[in-house]
Formats: C-alpha cells, structure tokens, sequence
C-alpha cells in the first residue's frame, strides 16, 4: 500500500531491512535456542558456518524469480514498480482523477450537465450572441466541473483515516487538490474555448480573428476559475457538507469568472484568495 501511495523509496528498504531482521531474529534464533538446549550443543565455527549458508540461501532464492522477470522469463507487475517511481502528489492526484471521471455516478452527472452547457457556448458563438453569454455558459460549465471537487472531498473524508494513517499530511492532501483542480480547470477552459471557436465557425458572421481569439481566450480562464479555486474553498466550513460548498464555491466564481471577463486583471484575484484563503483551512484536513 505504501509503495502504491508513492512512499520514498528509502522509506521502504528501511522497512524491508527491519522486517527482514525481525523474521530471522524469531526464526533462526528461536531454532538455534531449541537445537542447542535439547538437542545437540554445535562448536561456535560450526554454528557458524551454518547460519552463514542459511543466509546466503535466504537473500539469494528471492532474487532468482526477480531475475527472470527482467530478462523477460516471468515478468512481474509494472503497475507496481511506476508506482513507486511517482511521487506521492501525482499518485493521490491520479486516484482523485479516476474517481471523477469513472467511479463516482454523482460526479459523472455534473460533468453531463457540464456538457450542457458546452452546448450552449457553441450556441451562442453561432447565433452571434454577446461575448458575455459565452462566458456565462462557460463558467456554468465549469461551475459543474468544479462541483465534482465538492463530491469527491465529501466522499474523501468518510475514509479521511486511512489517508492519515499512511503519512499524508494536511498540504500533501490540499496540493493534490491543487493539482486535480488545475487539470479539470484547464481541461474544461480547452473544452469551452473549443466549443466556442466550432461556434464561430458555424455561424453566420465571423468577426476578426483578434476579436475571436481574445473572446476564446477569456471564455477559458472563465472556465477554469471554479474548478482552480475550489480547493482552496472546500474545508472553510466543512468538507462533508456537499450543499454548502456548492453554494460557496458559487459565489466566489461568480464574483471572480466576472472579474476575470471584465479586465485581464481579474486573474490575480485567483492567487490572492488561494494565499488568502489556505492559511486559514490548514490542518483541517488532520479534525476532519
């Protein structure tokens, strides 16, 4: 579990090490007590001699099967040997990803829903509605993206113990947040930025292409804002409470996808509540 989870690697040959000393401590030692108490007492050379060869039996048999895996006679898991390649960040970045897009039924109905509204960016560019609409459906959708933040945090802390349990400290969990918000948050801005270029093209009046790019452009970073300052948001109040984190995850999109819309200024209120913001949830990961 530890190696899956992206443990350091001298933190497990420690653990081997231990282990291995322990296993020959109890079980050599507690059958050299038995033979030289009842049994027959062994001249010291002989005694140990024969541990000597024990122990080169012992380290040398499990890497024969090793061996061959690696020309290729018996290979052996690759999942395993990436895993312990990855750091810890990307291994609980990666688990949060599938959860998102395949395991949890919640979250695969905000991200539908989110398709919605991609549908009407692509709308709206075709019927040359304004920019602001685009950028209203495209924060919708990113709104909905974001909401699966909402969905697997909740879900998170029901087993927050376990996580705890293998060393994951409260900045390890919140930065993997980080990291899953940015990649859904970039991946929806691309979407919508798409959608919204398809519409351009389908329609019946083409602006100019600076027009069109800048527009693009800012319907993206409108996308995103939900979905990168979610994390930062989700155990102000309280994790497991789905509601009140849709609802303040809301409001604070709302306030920052329109600031951002309005002047490219905007983007720095994103840094801003992320550095204001962490400070004052640190360690709740640890209560909660």
């Amino acid at each position: 579990m530890a190696a899956h989870l992206g443990e350091s690697d001298s933190t497990l040959r420690t653990y081997r090490y231990l282990n291995a000393g322990t296993l020959l401590a109890a079980w050599h030692g507690g059958a050299w007590y038995l033979i030289l108490r009842w049994l027959e007492p062994w001249p010291v050379l002989s005694l140990v001699v024969a541990e000597g060869g024990m122990l080169i039996i012992t380290f040398i048999l499990p890497q024969i099967p090793q061996s061959l895996g690696g020309l290729g006679l018996k290979p052996k898991t690759r999942q395993r040997l990436i895993a312990r390649a990855q750091n810890k960040i990307s291994v609980l970045t990666q688990w949060r990803l599938q959860q998102i897009l395949s395991r949890s039924r919640l979250s695969r109905i905000f991200l539908a829903l989110s398709l919605g509204f991609l549908t009407l960016v692509a709308l709206s560019a075709a019927r040359s509605a304004p920019p602001f609409v685009a950028a209203i459906a495209g924060l919708a959708a990113g709104y909905c993206t974001a909401a699966t933040l909402c969905v697997q945090m909740a879900n998170d802390l029901k087993h927050a113990w376990l996580e705890r349990g293998v060393g994951v400290t409260h900045d390890e969990f919140i930065r993997a947040y980080h990291y899953t918000g940015g990649i859904l948050g970039l991946l929806v801005g691309c979407i919508v930025a798409m959608a919204y270029l398809v519409g351009i093209a389908a329609g019946s009046i083409s602006p100019s292409m600076e027009t069109t790019i800048l527009t693009a452009a800012k319907v993206l970073a409108v996308a995103a804002v939900p979905a990168v300052t979610a994390p930062c948001l989700l155990l102000q109040i309280d994790g497991r409470r789905l509601a009140v984190n849709l609802l303040l995850i809301l409001i604070v999109s709302l306030f920052i996808g329109t600031a951002v819309f309005a002047h490219w200024l905007g983007v720095l209120l994103i840094p801003l509540l992320i550095g204001a913001a962490g400070p004052s949830q640190a360690g709740r990961f640890y209560r909660a």
